[in-house]
């Protein structure tokens, strides 16, 4: 809501915003070469899309009940140079099938060599991908496919999880990841921004690495952009419970994370309100995997 007390805990986890911010720019790599990657979906139809890059769950479901066309940029999921596995898995809600009447999804690879230079013509890496004609009209509510492509990116981030342990160890798992999301969610409940971003702070020099947002000023933009998120600017404003959820595993049992059981999409959710972009309160959703380094003893964002 807007009450007082949340703004006077929403102010106080802002002051210490600063020094976060130059942390997290200071650890940031920058990179002379900039190619970039990214997944271009076009979805008219009522047919689902999950995708999975390097067995990394791409942090948008495309599961929505409405026709939507996006880019994805692809470089926070890709581990080194070399071959990249994209795994593609269409689905349909509840009983329908695939219908040769039904627009179908359709998907690419694209690349840049530069991001800097946004007004070169974009090159694809793949033809456009759709459901094959033998799964339609029988029946069939599942389709899954696997494509490969190259990058050279100059990165290797593989290292990352060489000796993280194996999650399917832990007896208590699932009570584990759960402690960690009620735990990450309290933070938005008091709109304490500072310690989300703690949480979040290795996935962020990784992520704007490999997006190229390595200076100040980009960091900077980038972090504060999200300022309203925990602002209680609005009495609509709420953190949903989080609910309805299924444990899902991935890197051979390295990487954890709670996910919808019936759209797949990130099960934090909570209000925005942000004029900029809508004239009314918006939900939004975080999306959280979870790995355990050698030697310690709490799970940490990935």
């Amino acid at each position: 809501g807007t009450s007082d007390s949340m703004m006077q805990k929403y102010t106080s986890s802002l002051e210490k915003l600063d020094g976060i911010i130059h942390r997290i720019a200071g650890k940031v790599k920058h990179y002379e070469k900039q190619p970039i990657y990214w997944v271009e979906v076009d979805r008219q139809g009522t047919q689902m899309l999950l995708l999975e890059l390097n067995d990394k769950p791409l942090a948008y479901a495309y599961t929505g009940r409405s026709p939507e066309y996006r880019i994805d940029y692809l470089n926070p999921y890709i581990d080194c140079r070399g071959k990249q596995i994209l795994k593609i898995r269409a689905f349909t809600p509840e009983v329908f099938p695939f219908e040769s009447s039904t627009s179908p999804i359709k998907l690419r690879i694209g690349y840049g060599a530069d991001k800097r230079e946004s007004d070169a013509a974009p090159e694809y890496l793949t033809e456009i991908i759709t459901l094959p004609e033998y799964v339609l009209d029988n029946g069939t509510q599942y389709w899954d496919t696997t494509i490969t492509f190259q990058a050279q990116v100059p990165w290797d981030h593989s290292y990352r999880l060489e000796n993280a342990v194996d999650l399917r160890t832990l007896p208590d798992l699932e009570e584990r990841v759960l402690r960690k999301y009620e735990e990450l969610r309290q933070f938005l409940v008091n709109c304490d921004i500072a310690n989300v971003y703690k949480e979040l702070e290795n996935m962020m020099i990784y992520n704007y690495g490999s997006l190229y947002k390595s200076s100040l000023k980009d960091v900077k933009s980038e972090l504060e952009r999200g300022r309203l998120t925990y602002k209680p600017n609005h009495p609509d404003k709420k953190v949903f419970p989080i609910s309805n959820y299924e444990l899902a595993m991935y890197k051979k049992g390295k990487i954890a994370l709670l996910r919808g059981v019936f759209d797949k999409s990130a099960v934090i959710k909570s209000i925005k309100y942000d004029t900029t972009r809508y004239h009314e309160p918006y939900e939004v959703t975080w999306h959280i995997s979870l790995y355990l380094p050698e030697g310690e003893t709490e799970l940490q964002v990935y």
